[in-house]
């Protein structure tokens, strides 16, 4: 990472910018992250709601868990956040 810090970031915050235009595009999903959310501070961060689909973040978050075997940093009522890292790639998060 000191050598290329940099540049890993920037692919991950490119990455997570990618998924929350995709995830925007599913019908009942919301998503804010990537370089396009300076409110949350991290581009790595994605800030994921299903409530227009009846469903709340804890019910998302156990069924990413189960189903994708993703790791969430935190659920609630309302959506679930999830951090990307230098371990996930676009396939990845393609299956999710």
């Amino acid at each position: 990472y000191a050598l290329h810090g940099h540049a890993i970031l920037t692919k991950l915050a490119t990455l997570a910018t990618e998924t929350a235009l995709e995830l925007n595009r599913l019908d009942g999903i919301t998503c804010r992250g990537g370089w396009g959310s300076s409110r949350l501070g991290d581009p790595t961060r994605l800030v994921v709601s299903a409530l227009a689909r009846g469903h709340t973040g804890y019910e998302l978050e156990a069924y990413l868990r189960h189903e994708y075997r993703t790791q969430i940093e935190m659920a609630d009522l309302f959506g679930v956040v999830l951090v990307l890292t230098a371990g996930h790639t676009e396939a990845h998060l393609r299956e999710v």
